[in-house]
């Protein structure tokens, strides 16, 4: 965000140094439980120390199953048709993943899942920060209808 300065140029919102890299993942699976459950669709948005996109990719994954709840989620068996396995993904997930802060809205559920997909395809998949959206919001006591 821009504003002007007294003398009327321009001036710049101050840089802010989060001191870490994060990567910002959403998941969504067939069912809740990580041990008995796949992943239909993964996204993930890289974001550099400064809050500045680095990279953004996403894809379906093929849960070689059903797809669990259409209704919660939108995705059907037919938009699965042709889309690679985690086995195939695993390795550009770990590449985007590892080393950065994992930033998600119940970071647990979406790790969880990461977690039981890679060691089920012996990638390694390492995150030692993550940072859940869902309870800060509730932490932060935000004036919102609902935290979904």
């Amino acid at each position: 965000m821009r504003s002007l300065s007294l003398f009327g140029g321009r001036r710049t919102a101050p840089v802010v140094d989060f001191g870490h890299e994060f990567a910002l993942v959403d998941v969504e699976t067939t069912g809740l439980y990580p041990q008995s459950d796949r992943i239909v669709q993964i996204a993930v948005r890289q974001v550099d120390r400064f809050g500045n996109t680095q990279n953004v990719w996403h894809s379906l994954v093929d849960p070689s199953r059903d797809p669990g709840p259409t209704h919660i989620h939108g995705i059907t068996t037919e938009m699965l048709t042709g889309a690679p396995r985690f086995t195939v993904i695993a390795p550009k997930v770990a590449e985007l993943v590892t080393g950065r802060v994992l930033v998600s809205h119940n970071a647990s559920f979406d790790w969880g899942f990461l977690q039981a997909e890679s060691s089920r395809c012996v990638v390694g998949l390492e995150s030692s920060h993550r940072l859940c959206t869902l309870a800060l919001a509730r932490r932060l006591d935000l004036d919102v209808r609902d935290h979904s």
